[in-house]
């Protein structure tokens, strides 16, 4: 309606600190979403193969900038190089041939009081009939296979609370 979405319910799966306004939510829960940080993650892809018979192959060294390479060659058949990750604020200049992509939002990181100033969050924006869901809008480090599974626990939720 006027170029405005409506809805019952709405499902953010967004990270909180990429949307340019947040408006019809408290002082606190703004300044909460101020507060999120994260962290970038750079990629890189080196066409060479490397030596190994591995797939992964992390690397807790803070000399080298990257903390894994992913090699392709050995789990893609017919596929060349491999792929570097590393935290952006620890990248390097690609090296000749190499292809970089960044990834802005890669990991939501964990502070003191996180947790329960999420709770508090969420709690407020589900009373509007917003909630969070997942990586972004839980602000949680979960895997893939824990968010399906709290998605089908939302959808249910919302359908018990619509019956």
């Amino acid at each position: 309606v006027n170029g405005k979405y409506v809805a019952n319910c709405i499902v953010n799966t967004a990270p909180w600190t990429s949307f340019g306004e947040l408006s019809g939510i408290t002082d606190r829960a703004a300044d909460i979403v101020r507060s999120l940080i994260y962290s970038s993650v750079d990629v890189d892809y080196v066409p060479d193969n490397l030596d190994t018979e591995a797939q992964w192959i992390y690397y807790p060294d803070p000399e080298l900038s990257y903390h894994r390479i992913l090699v392709r060659h050995n789990f893609c058949p017919g596929a060349r190089g491999y792929w570097t990750e590393t935290n952006s604020s620890r990248a390097k200049p690609l090296a000749e041939g190499a292809f970089r992509h960044t990834s802005k939002y890669a990991y939501p990181l964990n502070t003191i009081g996180k947790n329960e100033a999420m709770t508090e969050l969420l709690a407020e924006l589900k009373t509007n009939s917003v909630h969070g869901l997942g990586r972004w809008g839980e602000w949680q480090h979960y895997n893939s296979d824990v968010v399906v599974e709290r998605a089908l626990a939302l959808a249910d939720s919302i359908l018990d609370g619509r019956r």
